[in-house]
């Protein structure tokens, strides 16, 4: 959908150029096209369009290395978790 539509204001660079860095988390981190608009302001305000662009993107899926160990004696399982990736906070 587009109900998470967001409007940046880039930044020139030394060249020329103008950059703007979208952050994923800010667009519902869903997976799928992402599509950005460039537009500019004419002289009278009105936002006038240029061009669109497409990304595919999947967000990173969590993973981790997993191991359980028992521990016959006394009747208990240790769980360990390593190598975790991909995790919110």
């Amino acid at each position: 959908g587009m109900k998470d539509i967001i409007w940046y204001t880039p930044t020139r660079q030394v060249d020329g150029s103008y950059t703007v860095t979208a952050k994923a988390s800010d667009h519902e981190n869903a997976d799928g096209q992402y599509e950005a608009q460039v537009f500019y302001v004419d002289a009278k305000g009105q936002n006038k369009f240029v061009k669109k662009a497409f990304i595919d993107y999947t967000a990173p899926k969590p993973s981790a290395d997993l191991t359980i160990t028992k521990s016959e004696k006394d009747g208990t399982f240790t769980i360990t978790a390593k190598n975790l990736q991909g995790f919110d906070g």
